[in-house]
């Protein structure tokens, strides 16, 4: 079940520029335009703050309108860190790993997780996955959200989790002599993984409906 996927790109004039910070030490990791389909126009920044010379920064998840008024910023836990986000229309979804931490300050026992915020910043659950250290791709629909853990010694894990936080399905794939470069998850519930190897680039597609079935 191979699917090829066309992507269309429109590029617009630049008309105006919205200054989200002036404060020293801001920084922004991850950006996400709201879904289409939503009824507001507004996108989502993981935003790291620091003071001038401190090594550790505050993580915040921030809204924001499409003219650059904050909506809402919550903080986010300090012993996890984000590798990508995505959201569906009702919920948005920060995946990365969960850490504890020593005595010197440095992360130990790293696991893979999943954090979902309601539209509104309202923290609704965390999933912690064990069978790896982190889920660094990830994508929505409507009912799920797929989280890759990126291709480590031939091994990809994969989970599927539905809006309640309730884990569909969690599994992992060889795959061997690859790299993951995606992930993306359509409509119809099929989730596509964009790899590449020594000589090509390539799509794996999953069924959930059927796999879900297994």
């Amino acid at each position: 079940d191979l699917r090829m996927v066309q992507l269309n790109l429109d590029f617009d004039v630049l008309v105006d520029k919205i200054i989200l910070s002036t404060e020293k030490g801001t920084d922004t990791s991850y950006v996400l335009p709201s879904p289409s389909a939503a009824a507001e126009e507004y996108f989502y920044i993981q935003l790291n703050q620091k003071a001038v010379g401190d090594w550790k920064a505050d993580r915040y998840l921030c809204c924001f309108y499409i003219d650059g008024t904050l909506k809402w910023k919550t903080a986010l836990p300090q012993d996890m860190y984000i590798r990508s986000i995505s959201a569906n229309h009702q919920n948005v979804f920060l995946f990365g790993s969960d850490n504890d931490t020593d005595e010197k300050g440095f992360w130990i026992n790293t696991q893979a997780t999943v954090l979902c915020y309601s539209y509104e910043g309202e923290q609704l659950w965390q999933n912690v996955y064990s069978e790896t250290s982190q889920l660094y791709y990830s994508a929505s629909n409507d009912k799920l959200c797929v989280g890759t853990s990126g291709i480590d010694g031939g091994t990809m894990y994969l989970c599927v989790i539905d809006n309640h936080g309730t884990t569909q399905k969690f599994w992992a794939e060889e795959i061997e002599n690859s790299d993951d470069r995606g992930v993306f998850l359509t409509s119809d519930n099929h989730v596509l993984i964009l790899c590449q190897n020594d000589t090509s680039l390539f799509i794996i597609s999953y069924d959930l409906e059927e796999l879900l079935k297994e």
